[in-house]
């Protein structure tokens, strides 16, 4: 983002000294055209100079100082969502660690499998926000299918469990 705006904010600064030159020029040709004295159109040309030279330092200063809060903004967003991430990543791993086992009675038998239901909330922020290279996005884009594959499976185990129950939103 950074290059775009600081293009935009020099052309601004380039299109408002460009304006002020033709203004500055309009009025030379008028004061001649009028016939004032050299010291007048002098004096006006000499405090329009100084309001031409504080006007594009003041458009070009503004311009860096907005890129530059855009870049600190960014930044200080891709740390939250990084700090985010980790947590999110921590509390899945912590959720389908195999201590969290139950064991299920099947017609063939019993099988322990960990049943938690799980939220990529931060993953999928972080892919829409552009966090991630391309390649990165793709397997995280495959983890949240395996995630979401992971949840219609959970639900389907359960769906026998709680066809009668109208609390269980399934």
């Amino acid at each position: 983002m950074r290059g775009p705006m600081l293009s935009r904010g020099l052309r601004i600064t380039f299109m408002v000294g460009i304006a002020l030159i033709v203004v500055g020029l309009g009025l030379h040709v008028l004061l001649k055209f009028y016939n004032a004295p050299a010291a007048v159109e002098f004096d006006l040309l000499n405090v329009f100079a100084a309001t031409f030279a504080s006007t594009i330092l003041t458009f070009f200063i503004g311009a860096l100082l907005f890129d530059y809060q855009v870049e600190r903004t960014e930044a200080k967003r891709e740390e939250r969502l990084r700090i985010l991430l980790v947590t999110e990543l921590t509390g899945i791993a912590e959720g389908l660690d195999l201590a969290n086992a139950i064991e299920v009675r099947l017609s063939d038998g019993s099988a322990e499998v960990v049943v938690t239901h799980i939220q990529p909330t931060v993953i999928e922020e972080a892919i829409r926000g552009g966090f991630f290279s391309p390649s990165q996005a793709e397997g995280a884009l495959r983890l949240v299918k395996n995630m979401r594959t992971y949840n219609a499976k959970v639900s389907y185990f359960f769906a026998p469990v709680f066809k009668d129950d109208p609390r269980a939103g399934l």
